[in-house]
Formats: C-alpha cells, sequence, structure tokens
C-alpha cells in the first residue's frame, strides 16, 4: 500500500500568474471548474443513494462534517458485494513518511452497498489521509 502514496509518485502543477487581468482569468476558471465538480459529485451521490448508478470498486464517495466537527467519510463497494464483509480503514498524517495505520476494522452489511464511517480523531484539527 505505501507504494501507492511514494512522493516520487505526486506530480505538481503550478501556474504563473502575471498581472491582475491573468489573476482574475485564473480564479474565474477554477470557480467554474469547481462548481462543475460539485454538481457531478451531487449527481452521483444521488445516483449512489438509489436513484439507480454504482461503483465499480470499493471506493470513498463522500466527505462531509458531523455535528460535533468530525470527518465523516462514505464508503461505497459494487452492487454484487465484495470477497469479504471486513474492510480495514488505514489513517495518515504524512505522506512523506508514510506513517499509515489501521485506525478502524468494520464490518460491512453487504444488504445497504455503502457504509458512513465517523473518524473520531478528526476532530484534532489534524490533517490525515483516509485508504479502505
Amino acid at each position: 500500500m505505501t507504494a501507492c502514496y511514494d512522493p516520487a509518485r505526486v506530480c505538481m502543477r503550478y501556474d504563473l500568474l502575471v498581472g491582475e487581468d491573468n489573476l482574475i482569468e485564473y480564479v474565474w476558471a477554477r470557480s467554474i471548474e469547481a462548481a462543475r465538480l460539485a454538481e457531478e459529485r451531487e449527481a452521483a451521490a444521488m445516483m449512489r443513494s438509489g436513484e439507480g448508478g454504482s461503483v465499480s470498486n470499493l471506493q470513498f464517495t463522500a466527505i462531509g462534517l458531523t455535528t460535533n466537527g468530525a470527518i465523516g467519510l462514505t464508503l461505497a463497494w459494487p452492487d454484487e458485494g465484495l470477497s469479504t464483509n471486513i474492510v480495514d480503514i488505514f489513517a495518515c498524517t504524512d505522506l512523506c513518511a508514510k506513517d499509515w495505520a489501521i485506525v478502524d476494522t468494520l464490518t460491512l452489511d453487504m444488504q445497504t452497498n455503502r457504509v458512513v464511517w465517523v473518524d473520531a480523531e478528526s476532530t484534532s484539527h489534524v490533517t490525515r489521509f483516509y485508504d479502505a
């Protein structure tokens, strides 16, 4: 798993902004892109909630905050199920240090095709990365 998060595989892109017009154009384009992505995510979430649609593998499909400020992650799997109903949730605070650790093990209800997992440790305001 650590090979997937190898810093050598991380790609970064930089845009040189020259002048106020270039900055305004850049911000406008990024705002339009963010709105388009938000619409796609919302449509995907609605499809996933029962209006048809499916995922092709085990994946995180949504992220949000709970009422106490903790992070809630929605994990979904294909309609045909998985080879097991046990899933480990991994968390990491530093991708360069590769400090991945199992933070929870879930027993999935294969009748639902999704589960919301809440990271109780996320209220400490430390950046965390997740995998399942």
